[in-house]
């Protein structure tokens, strides 16, 4: 079984916040949104269908979903800091019961991939691997690294590009 429903980014995003706070782990907006970019790339990759709907536009430090963006600009480069069901005392996490439910074990593990390969990396580390990816390079299309631009990441072209490396050894 593979997906079972498409979620918001918004959604992963809270997920992707929660796990960081479990693991001690100081998430920033730039890394945020990178960790992002991987979920649906990685997802796109092994299982050929998105995780979510949402689109990246490839900005100056790489793949940002605007909307994501938009929530969290306000911490700026500094530490996210958001109210969530995280677990406590050992109980369960209940955002995360509730994401495995709605994705399915299949994408679920995958995100636990995604976050066991990934969330290691700095912000800065994650930012230079996308700016050496095809997916964002082709999106800006020449546009100097240092220029503003906000054309799409199309879904196709991260699923040609991660396609090709799944079942490949790190």
């Amino acid at each position: 079984m593979r997906l079972i429903r498409q979620v918001d980014a918004s959604t992963i995003a809270d997920y992707l916040l929660c796990t960081a706070y479990e693991a001690g782990e100081i998430l920033t907006h730039l890394k945020l949104q990178k960790l992002l970019y991987y979920c649906q790339a990685w997802h796109l990759g092994v299982f050929k269908t998105p995780l979510f709907e949402d689109d990246f536009e490839a900005w100056v430090h790489g793949p940002v979903i605007k909307s994501i963006y938009n929530e969290y600009k306000k911490f700026g480069y500094l530490h996210i800091e958001k109210d969530l069901p995280c677990s406590e005392d050992g109980n369960e996490n209940p955002l995360i019961i509730q994401l495995e439910k709605l994705v399915g074990p299949d994408s679920f593990s995958l995100l636990e991939e995604v976050l066991s390969e990934y969330m290691g990396c700095t912000a800065y580390e994650l930012e230079t691997m996308t700016h050496q990816e095809d997916p964002w390079v082709l999106a800006r299309g020449g546009i100097p690294n240092f220029s503003p631009c906000s054309n799409i990441i199309t879904k196709k072209s991260m699923l040609e590009y991660y396609s090709q490396y799944v079942g490949s050894a790190c």
